[in-house]
């Protein structure tokens, strides 16, 4: 066997486990790209958050993809979803009922500009 193809195959098999996989989604505005860890079905950004599980959301542009800083993240029914924290670029929602609700989002760009956005989330 070829030597390139074996060190190859070692690279990726070392190096695979430490690439972790991104669920996105930008907002329903456009403004605002989201996204999670995620290992199975990457593709769908609004997997159901169980009733009392966290799911911590990273914010960025969507223009330029550079993190934002949150100024503000509201559940529009704080029954289905509760806000728990919001620290810089990231928040943290919180699982209350199975139902979905609008979650709404003000943020400042790097650049200085004030951006806002929504997604839908269950």
């Amino acid at each position: 066997m070829n030597h390139r193809i074996l060190l190859a195959a070692a690279t990726v098999l070392l190096v695979s486990p430490l690439v972790g996989c991104q669920s996105q989604l930008t907002g329903g505005e456009g403004n605002l790209l989201f996204s999670y860890p995620a290992d199975d079905q990457v593709f769908d950004f609004n997997k159901a958050i169980a009733i009392g599980a966290n799911l911590e959301i990273r914010v960025a542009d969507a223009a330029t993809r550079r993190p934002v800083e949150l100024k503000s993240v509201i559940a529009q029914d704080e029954g289905v979803l509760s806000v728990e924290s919001i620290l810089q670029d990231r928040f943290i929602l919180k699982g209350i009922s199975d139902d979905n609700t609008q979650i709404d989002v003000e943020a400042t760009a790097a650049n200085g500009d004030a951006l806002t956005d929504f997604i839908h989330m269950r």
